[in-house]
């Protein structure tokens, strides 16, 4: 792993804030760029000035103790001048390095996320776990009826020890049988996946895998696994949903990065809150791994769906196909007549958007209030690839070279979005 380090600064507010993130894992994982964006979501909505300084212990693909060093030197080095207000730890590493350099930013205001429950003393302010698991467990048998589940973890690293005890000691709790792939490869993980027997349910912890020369992500990992499983698979985050879990009860890096945020803006207004917060989760599933194992009368309806398919549209008569292709020849007349109106008027206002399109200008719209690529692609009905062309070409016609600036970009100009 190379550690990698991120900075951002916003001219919205007249104090800085500096913040620094510390995490487990690896800064390009979906999990940690779907924290980091609700946090940044979080700040900039409340204008708030901040510098945001990351880096992560990739345990996953090194060793553990030459991660700790190696950040040791690091924070020795590249950030010996730096004493943040605040810190962030995401992740059992993260929280255990803090347990080891107990003398770390001492002054800053300290928050944990997915930490060991002993280390909890050390943070102002830590998201809980309570009946994490026995929640998640709990929807995957009601919703898959399942009496046997087999487990893809490691415990090879602290940080994945901590989550497969945890898990582990949950599903010991139903009344199932239970088979666990620890340690396994990834090849010879896909061979054992390919025979599950009837009835059962195949469980991925969030692990990274090596592949050849290629280390697979969380997602990766599911992904491949469902191209073979002969079972349903299910996963405790949100942001594998649409890669091959059937969902359920799922826990939102986003949500949890802006909670971060109002911890911050609640210190910095000098409000007190409680120290002890709620991890946030929600019901979700993909509409299409529900059919695939006909689950979908199973599923709550209260949940969110992705990849849903409208009703199906009653057939036709002959004369009613000639009328609608008139009106939509129509439709599609008023819809351009509007569009060349529209254009004009952008002109004439000097619009900072003009050179966006139609759906451009509407997915910069999306952006601009946070919503997720992935809901945005769900609300337009196009692919998740599609919509981050669209976010490409619009950072290009805008003239910004990365997310920061077409965030600060959009908020300055707000009032053109609306």
């Amino acid at each position: 792993m190379v550690l990698v380090t991120t900075f951002n600064c916003f001219s919205q507010d007249l104090k800085i804030v500096d913040v620094f993130i510390l995490g487990t894992g690896n800064s390009n994982a979906p999990w940690s760029e779907s924290f980091e964006s609700g946090l940044k979501f979080s700040l900039d909505s409340n204008n708030i000035r901040y510098n945001l300084f990351t880096e992560y212990l990739d345990v996953g693909s090194f060793n553990e103790k030459n991660q700790f060093d190696l950040m040791e030197f690091l924070l020795s080095t590249k950030y010996e001048k730096i004493n943040p207000q605040f810190l962030v730890t995401t992740g059992p590493s993260a929280s255990h390095f803090l347990k080891e350099n107990s003398d770390l930013f001492p002054e800053s205001l300290k928050v944990g996320i997915r930490n060991n429950f002993e280390d909890i003393k050390n943070y102002d302010y830590y998201f809980s776990n309570n009946n994490k698991y026995a929640e998640i467990v709990s929807e995957m048998l009601r919703l898959s009826g399942a009496d046997s589940v087999y487990v893809v973890a490691n415990n090879d690293t602290e940080s994945y020890a901590f989550q497969y005890n945890d898990f582990l000691s949950e599903l010991k709790k139903e009344d199932v049988g239970i088979t666990v792939f620890l340690n396994m490869n990834m090849d010879d993980l896909i061979e054992s996946v390919k025979s599950l027997p009837p009835k059962s349910v195949l469980f991925c912890l969030p692990v990274a895998k090596r592949r050849g020369d290629e280390i697979l992500n969380p997602r990766e990992v599911v992904s491949q696994l469902n191209k073979v499983s002969s079972s349903p698979i299910f996963a405790d985050s949100e942001i594998i949903l649409g890669y091959g879990i059937v969902g359920g009860y799922l826990s939102s890096p986003f949500d949890l990065g802006k909670s971060v945020g109002e911890i911050i803006i609640s210190e910095i207004n000098g409000y007190k809150i409680e120290k002890k917060r709620a991890t946030q989760y929600l019901y979700a599933y993909d509409w299409n791994e529900l059919e695939k194992w006909d689950l979908t009368t199973k599923a709550r309806k209260d949940g969110v769906f992705i990849n849903k398919p409208l009703k199906n549209i009653s057939v036709f008569t002959r004369w009613q196909i000639v009328l609608f292709f008139i009106l939509l020849f129509i439709l599609l007349f008023m819809t351009r007549l509007v569009f060349l109106i529209l254009r004009k008027k952008k002109l004439s206002t000097q619009s900072p958007f003009i050179a966006l399109s139609d759906r451009e200008l509407e997915v910069a719209k999306k952006i601009y209030h946070g919503v997720s690529l992935k809901e945005i692609a769900y609300d337009f009905k196009l692919s998740d690839r599609t919509v981050s062309t669209y976010k490409k070409r619009i950072m290009e016609k805008l003239r910004v070279s990365d997310n920061s600036e077409l965030i600060q970009f959009l908020f300055k100009n707000k009032s053109y979005l609306k």
